[in-house]
């Protein structure tokens, strides 16, 4: 069965989180992560519906909504690296950062280090549950600020 776009996004964010906490506080550059052996040379498959253009046209749109959303922190894209789905410069914003150091309830580890590790030994499944975990702890947080702002 397919994965749906939802199940290729949080894949995507929790791969991409877990190289930025890595590298924390460097900036980086971040290029498309497939997640699966695929070429845009393979010749069995025709046209821009191949997997691997797929993947990076997800990779593409979910760092564009990270940076949007507040969690990453980066340059400005242009020309060519635009294109390729190249982000310059690249770090946890104090959003991003904030979330990823959120202890789990059930480890006390960090949600960022839990991250590393599942990257690290290609747990997909755990990268998705622990990414929805931290989309939530993000969303709480947006949410608890505007509560305060409203009220004040």
């Amino acid at each position: 069965m397919a994965e749906t776009n939802i199940d290729e996004f949080d894949k995507a964010v929790g791969l991409i989180l877990a190289k930025l906490y890595q590298s924390f506080p460097m900036r980086i550059l971040i290029e498309p992560i497939i997640t699966e052996s695929l070429s845009p040379f393979d010749p069995t498959i025709d046209g821009w519906d191949k997997p691997y253009f797929r993947q990076r046209d997800i990779f593409k749109c979910t760092m564009s909504w990270l940076i949007q959303a507040g969690y990453i922190w980066s340059e400005k894209q242009d020309g060519l690296a635009e294109l390729s789905g190249i982000f310059k410069e690249c770090v946890l914003s104090a959003k991003g950062l904030e979330v990823l150091k959120a202890p789990d309830s059930l480890s006390g580890l960090s949600i960022g280090a839990q991250l590393q590790d599942a990257a690290r030994d290609g747990v997909l499944s755990s990268i998705k549950s622990l990414t929805e975990k931290a989309l939530g702890i993000g969303a709480k947080m947006g949410y608890s600020a505007a509560v305060v702002w409203a009220s004040s």
